[in-house]
């Protein structure tokens, strides 16, 4: 399971109902089961037309308009699918899918409070309705109600105690409330049922420095490495924490695989360079500083780093120019510099 394209792109789940099985089935059946295969098979045109041929055969039929919805919601017809969510829901009021359906179409048209009131709706109706609070968590998620979001996710794990994603975003949820150990059970019950998931150890790994257990943090981002040998995320931040703990031979080599992977990622040459300074090559420091500012040129990290840098090298003139860039970019740490060691204009 990759957790990142499930999770991290807030992707609702949809809401449909199955298809009728009988073995001789009038012509409204017969669109209506074709319209169900074709959206499975995410050929969402071809389901809406069966659809269409169904409803009208047989305008009555409810689920047929929520269905035609979930293809309509795929095709960005937001309006459309809310239109026939209300149809449906006005045929059944007593359908939590309905509900369901409709909470997703006003959410990717932006009506979040709407959306949140069918979700609420279905949730009466259907209180072991998974789908519904996994969704619900997402705007909350997207309020800032992490209490509210750790709520709902926690129902969908007693509901499915095998959700991965759902453990995965409670887990989140926890780092946003500073609630590290909390977020790190969460990662590692993750781990017990997926060994091989390396974001989980990524995410663990983090949480854990976060607490100062930074043994058991390295140990993780080096378990999320041998899963993927291309994370450079765990790398980067690999070497953030050993520069933190004073290793600073091991962090240039991180860093440095880091940029083997990607030779266009800004963090990691600013990391090396804080690694160069701390090692007192300062040289090796502003090429890095340099790079990382080519990369991102609005940085006002970068331009302070590479100040002191300059500084140390004895290059008092170019390290005011550096920290003046800085602090016109709104580094309050330049300005003390400025006000220290350079001469007014």
């Amino acid at each position: 399971m990759n957790i990142k394209n499930t999770i991290f792109l807030l992707l609702v789940l949809f809401c449909f109902k199955q298809m009728y099985c009988q073995s001789e089935l009038p012509v409204s059946v017969t669109y209506y089961n074709s319209a169900n295969y074709k959206l499975q098979d995410k050929d969402y045109k071809g389901a809406i037309e069966d659809y269409n041929k169904s409803i009208l055969s047989n305008p009555k039929n409810a689920d047929a308009f929520s269905n035609r919805a979930s293809a309509k919601i795929q095709l960005l017809d937001y309006k459309g699918a809310i239109e026939d969510c209300n149809i449906a829901i006005k045929l059944d009021s007593t359908n939590a899918y309905y509900y369901c359906n409709r909470a997703n179409a006003k959410y990717f048209a932006g009506d979040l409070g709407g959306s949140m009131y069918d979700y609420n709706k279905a949730i009466i109706i259907n209180p072991n309705m998974i789908t519904a609070y996994y969704n619900r968590a997402i705007i909350k998620n997207d309020i800032q109600d992490y209490p509210g979001e750790i709520e709902d996710l926690t129902k969908v794990i007693q509901l499915d105690t095998n959700n991965l994603s759902a453990y995965f975003k409670r887990g989140l949820a926890y780092e946003n409330l500073k609630k590290h150990q909390n977020a790190i059970n969460d990662y590692s019950a993750i781990i017990k049922l997926d060994s091989i998931n390396y974001e989980s150890y990524y995410k663990r790994g983090m949480s854990k420095s976060y607490i100062q257990d930074f043994t058991g943090a390295i140990n993780d981002l080096k378990e999320a490495i041998s899963i993927d040998t291309n994370f450079i995320e765990a790398y980067y931040n690999m070497g953030i924490i050993k520069t933190n703990q004073k290793l600073f031979d091991e962090a240039l080599k991180d860093f440095t695989k880091a940029l083997e992977i990607n030779n266009k990622y800004s963090l990691a040459y600013a990391g090396r360079g804080i690694a160069y300074s701390l090692l007192e090559k300062y040289d090796e420091a502003v090429n890095d500083f340099t790079k990382a500012i080519e990369l991102e040129p609005k940085n006002d990290k970068y331009f302070y780093n590479r100040g002191l840098a300059k500084f140390n090298l004895k290059q008092n003139k170019k390290a005011c120019a550096d920290w003046r860039i800085a602090e016109s970019l709104g580094n309050l740490k330049a300005k003390d510099k400025i006000k220290q060691n350079c001469k007014k204009k």
